[in-house]
């Protein structure tokens, strides 16, 4: 053989190795499997903060949900962390409730149903988290006054979410159910703002004026030409 020959062997011999490492998929690859990307709806791209509260109203009760759930709600929840222009008492929120909804996992993993002191513990700390909520929910409230239409009736409805929790403290339920019955007072005046104003009732003075004024000016009809008959 030549060595120009050889040369030429040689550059083919590589040239088909090549295309073959290169079409062949690894062992590790195979084993792998197709790979599954949870993706979040558009409208919970285009909303990440009313996403991540209805969210946050949807997992309170974590000890009633089964593992599946569980599982869901950790990749839901998961996803939507990755959201950018979360409000930043909406993004805190949201890392508790992904924790405790891991904890709750990895407990249920660990051994299932756990000691009464652990489990009183963990009632206490749902219960902390609740009462974090409500304290969060009055300062971003505030004065109803100031939020404007969409703001108002996301409001009354936190409001009234957070009052159907059982381990709402006394005073805090009060002050939420105050702000709740304020804002819905505001809605109501504001859509009866909106309504066109009706003459009061019973105000037929300036009608019946006009009635004499009329009978006045009209007198003999006999005495009227085409033009003021018609």
């Amino acid at each position: 053989m030549t060595p120009r020959t050889r040369i030429i062997a040689c550059s083919t011999f590589a040239l088909l190795a090549g295309g073959l490492a290169f079409s062949a998929p690894s062992a590790a690859q195979q084993q792998a499997g197709p790979i599954v990307v949870a993706e979040l709806t558009q409208q919970q791209i285009n909303r990440p903060n009313r996403a991540a509260k209805a969210f946050l109203r949807r997992n309170v009760f974590m000890q009633r949900m089964s593992e599946q759930q569980l599982r869901a709600a950790l990749r839901e929840g998961r996803d939507l962390l990755t959201l950018d222009r979360l409000e930043k008492s909406v993004r805190f929120n949201l890392q508790n409730r992904v924790k405790a909804i891991q904890e709750e996992l990895q407990n249920r993993r660990a051994g299932g149903q756990q000691p009464n002191q652990n489990q009183q513990q963990d009632n206490n700390q749902q219960a902390g988290n609740i009462n974090r909520e409500a304290r969060q929910y009055l300062r971003s409230t505030g004065n109803v006054r100031q939020l404007n239409d969409r703001q108002l009736v996301n409001a009354i409805q936190e409001g009234r979410t957070l009052l159907q929790q059982q381990d709402l403290r006394g005073n805090l339920q009060r002050q939420v159910r105050t702000t709740v019955q304020a804002a819905v007072a505001e809605r109501q005046r504001r859509q009866q703002a909106q309504q066109p104003q009706q003459p009061p009732a019973g105000d037929t003075g300036n009608v019946n004026r006009e009635a004499r004024q009329y009978l006045r000016s009209t007198g003999n009809v006999r005495q009227l030409n085409d033009r003021q008959l018609v």
